[in-house]
């Protein structure tokens, strides 16, 4: 393993994280694992096999630490997965390493503005919005997570390696990279609503 490799904090971390999130319902414990599931399933994540964890961790890498949220006044989104890009590796963080890039962000007035200007400012949901941008997979191992079988009673003992193979929303440059993604998106669409997606802004 890599002499800063960060993966054992992260896997305490994690395992804080979701020790205390299965406290508050039994039922997360098969939610997580749903849930991971699903990740695979569409390509989002993929878990290395433990075969390949020493290759992986001899080379430069970051784990990303993960928080659960339990919002039980939220309609559409009661659970949800937060990460932590500013997570410290050595003396370097995901967020520090990234090429700092132009700001394409209009001023926050113009953003409000959008409000009043558009009948239906757009509003998408960040779990998917960030999840259509891919990365190169050569990116893939500076957003590993820890994650855990959790069809295991002592799921603590059962650790995973995950990689993430879409952008991490809360890095640097997220917005920078979500809004013309968007728009190259609304190009080889033909649908209603492609207009919005190619004049308003996304917050």
């Amino acid at each position: 393993m890599a002499e800063n490799s960060n993966f054992e904090g992260a896997k305490s971390q994690a395992i804080r994280v979701f020790t205390n999130f299965v406290k508050k319902d039994k039922k997360n414990l098969a939610f997580l694992q749903e849930e991971k599931n699903t990740y695979i399933k569409n390509g989002w994540y993929k878990i290395v096999p433990k075969t390949n964890w020493e290759a992986l961790l001899e080379k430069p890498h970051l784990f990303i630490y993960q928080n659960w949220v339990f919002n039980a006044q939220s309609s559409s989104t009661k659970i949800r997965k937060i990460l932590n890009p500013t997570t410290i590796a050595g003396d370097t963080s995901l967020n520090a390493s990234l090429k700092k890039t132009p700001i394409l962000l209009p001023p926050p007035f113009l953003i409000l503005k959008s409000f009043f200007l558009h009948k239906y400012p757009m509003s998408l949901d960040i779990k998917k919005a960030y999840l259509q941008i891919q990365l190169n997979p050569d990116q893939w191992p500076f957003q590993l997570l820890v994650s855990f079988d959790f069809n295991n009673q002592n799921w603590q003992n059962f650790p995973e390696i995950v990689l993430q193979t879409t952008l991490a929303f809360g890095i640097n440059q997220s917005p920078t990279f979500f809004n013309p993604a968007m728009e190259m998106l609304a190009d080889t669409r033909s649908e209603e609503h492609t207009s919005e997606l190619q004049s308003q802004f996304r917050i």
